[in-house]
């Protein structure tokens, strides 16, 4: 048997103006009983739930938060990326226009160097210290738990995005589109197509189904 009571939040993170229907919340607090006379002097009850706190619940809405946090750490790698490239990018273009192939050459390498090193810093950061880095945007310690693995499988491959972000930006510059739309596919078509078949299978072996 099913009873549906009222739910009266005193915290001011009312998670009602976020909630959908269907979703499970988990609520601390205590549940109140009070009575009151209507104009007719007829006595009415009525049983409330006073959430001091209140949480999702729901292992599909912490799973999306997981990701979220995954998602943001690799945003900042990827920003620092382009940033690095988009330096690089006026110097080799005058470089190779002016065919001064030494100093494109040394352009490319210093960048190539840089961002590169930017992904293994940030995937040796990731696989050592995960939950400080999570902890920068949440205090829970159940989304820390399930950003850990989320965060960890996101960065793996960073430093082979470098050099593709890298290599592409960089015959971007110096006026060969094509091998640089080649290049920037190269991560679509050689590591994420093939890794939406395998991980799957991997999730579920973990028991991420959702």
């Amino acid at each position: 048997l099913r009873e549906a009571y009222p739910m009266i939040c005193s915290t001011i993170n009312d998670i009602s103006l976020t909630i959908n229907p269907g979703e499970c919340v988990g609520v601390i607090g205590r549940i109140q009983t009070r009575n009151w006379d209507d104009d007719q002097g007829q006595k009415h009850y009525v049983t409330e739930v006073i959430a001091e706190e209140a949480y999702f619940a729901d292992s599909k809405r912490d799973g999306e938060a997981g990701a979220n946090f995954a998602n943001t750490f690799g945003s900042f790698l990827v920003m620092f990326i382009i940033g690095v490239c988009q330096g690089m990018q006026p110097i080799a273009g005058y470089s190779y226009g002016a065919q001064r192939f030494e100093r494109l050459k040394k352009v490319y390498t210093l960048t190539l160097k840089v961002n590169v090193l930017c992904g293994c810093v940030g995937t040796i950061l990731v696989l050592t210290i995960p939950s400080y880095l999570i902890a920068a945007f949440t205090t829970d310690a159940e989304l820390i738990n399930i950003g850990t693995p989320a965060i960890q499988f996101m960065v793996v491959m960073f430093p082979f995005i470098g050099f593709t972000i890298t290599n592409s930006q960089f015959f971007m510059s110096i006026d060969k589109p094509w091998v640089a739309i080649v290049t920037g596919l190269s991560r679509q078509v050689l590591f994420l197509a093939p890794m939406c078949y395998i991980m799957p299978s991997v999730f579920t072996s973990l028991g991420w189904n959702g």
